[in-house]
Parts: structure tokens; C-alpha cells; sequence
């Protein structure tokens, strides 16, 4: 059972990362944005 858990998150490791750096990108893109439009 333990080792299909850690197969499991295994695969999901690559998609785990990737959503994270996702999610930074967006936050910087919000933050320069909001720098360069400070009215919207």
C-alpha cells in the first residue's frame, strides 16, 4: 500500500511544482500590473 502512495506522488510531483510555479508567475504578473496601472 505504501508504495503505491509514494508512485502516486511521484507522478504528481512534476504537476505539483509546476502548478506552484504557475501560481508565482501569476502573482508577479498581478503585483507589476497593479505597479504599472495603480487605478485598476
Amino acid at each position: 500500500m505504501a508504495q503505491i502512495l509514494v508512485a502516486i506522488a511521484s507522478l504528481l510531483k512534476p504537476q505539483i511544482a509546476i502548478y506552484c510555479i504557475y501560481q508565482q508567475i501569476s502573482i508577479i504578473t498581478q503585483n507589476y500590473v497593479t505597479t504599472l496601472h495603480p487605478t485598476v
